[in-house]
């Protein structure tokens, strides 16, 4: 075994080191990761890394310190399914016999990185480089899905073509976990992203939402924290399907702003929390715009999704007609009158009962209403001998 270089990430203090299995400085398989939604014995964070070994097989220590054989630690390294074979308050050195794998049903070594002996927590991410060593992986994370919800308490499924108010981002992604030894877990592309987030964009490809990312599994603060995993992942998750609420912020130290959101409706320049009140000062104006998920595993592969979405929080308004504005007589000579709404209209024509026209007029024949594709609502009118107020009503950007 071997003792190579530190490196600081954060705050922690990481050194390369051997796999605890012989042949130590040969990369094993890893069937699952820092981070993993759990639910045995209750909900929890998975708190290390799973490395597949025989049953009864022996069990090294990675680094000296001393033993904890209750807790079944060594040092700043804990090592479960192992029946330890050392004395309790033993000094061992790297490379020293710790014990032998116990777990028959699935036999593994859980192994589990802390920042040092005395601090058991945070638990740190012992794939990353400079860490156990060595460690490569060649393939890509998988997107599976975006999905979006109502923003507070229960899961309301909203359709992406007409998202409106705070909305929570929820992406269901998993890592292949595929390396170029050709290690797989048991179950192929079972194992938890890295790292996750989003942006959004408008169609013409400018950036409305910074690339927001806070699902990233570097170290888990508490493992047994039931609430923080329930703002990690959605439910409908399991030990090998992960639904990540991307659009939370569920290790934030201040507990009042983990559950967070998208805001379809903010207002620009202002924080997320503010509403626009109209679309002239929103800063997702009514209309389409891409959503871009990406997750990544701790070497950087990468896997990227977008769906398509609409946002519709305003009722659209007349904001222009021609040729007389608002309520003036219109000669009954004038054929065509246009209305320039406050945004651009999703149809293209609507029938006639499908308009709202004062009721005085319900009974002339020949009166015909469409919407025109320049945005303009044209009114063609003929046989009428009276003049007559235009007089509408847009129930929303949907339906006229």
């Amino acid at each position: 075994m071997k003792l190579i270089t530190h490196l600081l990430i954060g705050t922690v203090l990481l050194f390369s080191y051997p796999w605890p299995v012989k042949d130590f400085n040969t990369q094993h398989q890893i069937s699952a990761t820092l981070g993993e939604y759990r639910t045995d014995p209750s909900l929890h964070f998975h708190a290390g890394v799973d490395i597949p070994w025989p049953q009864s097989d022996s069990v090294f220590a990675v680094d000296s310190g001393i033993v904890d054989s209750i807790n079944k630690w060594v040092g700043k390294f804990r090592y479960v399914h192992v029946d330890f074979e050392v004395n309790d308050e033993e000094t061992l050195a790297t490379g020293d016999f710790v014990g032998l794998v116990n777990y028959p049903t699935a036999p593994h070594v859980h192994f589990r990185e802390a920042p040092d002996s005395s601090n058991r927590t945070p638990v740190v991410n012992n794939l990353f480089s400079g860490a156990l060593t060595p460690y490569v992986d060649s393939t890509n994370p998988y997107i599976d899905s975006i999905r979006f919800y109502r923003q507070g308490p229960g899961d309301t499924l909203l359709h992406k073509d007409s998202l409106d108010r705070k909305v929570d981002v929820l992406a269901v992604a998993r890592d292949t976990r595929t390396d170029s030894t050709g290690h797989v877990p048991a179950v192929p592309g079972t194992t938890s992203v890295y790292r996750i987030g989003y942006m959004v964009k408008d169609t013409s490809g400018n950036v409305k939402k910074t690339y927001w990312e806070k699902i990233k599994f570097d170290t888990i603060p508490d493992p047994a924290s039931s609430s923080q995993l329930n703002l990690t992942y959605g439910s409908g998750s399991s030990l090998s399907h992960f639904r990540y609420w991307v659009s939370n912020d569920p290790f934030n130290t201040n507990s009042d702003l983990r559950n967070y959101y998208w805001n379809t409706k903010q207002q620009e320049g202002q924080p997320d929390s503010v509403d626009a009140d109209s679309i002239e000062v929103a800063k997702f104006k009514d209309g389409f715009y891409w959503v871009k998920v990406k997750a990544y595993d701790v070497r950087n592969n990468a896997d990227s999704e977008s769906v398509l979405v609409h946002i519709d929080n305003f009722a659209p308004r007349v904001k222009q007609t021609y040729p007389s504005d608002w309520f003036a007589f219109v000669s009954n000579k004038q054929k065509t009158i246009w209305f320039k709404f406050s945004e651009p209209m999703d149809i293209v024509k609507i029938p006639n009962d499908k308009c709202q026209i004062s009721n005085e007029f319900l009974n002339f024949k020949n009166l015909n209403i469409c919407i025109k594709i320049d945005d303009f609502f044209e009114e063609d009118i003929k046989e009428l001998n009276v003049d007559f107020y235009q007089r509408f009503n847009i129930t929303n950007q949907m339906e006229v």
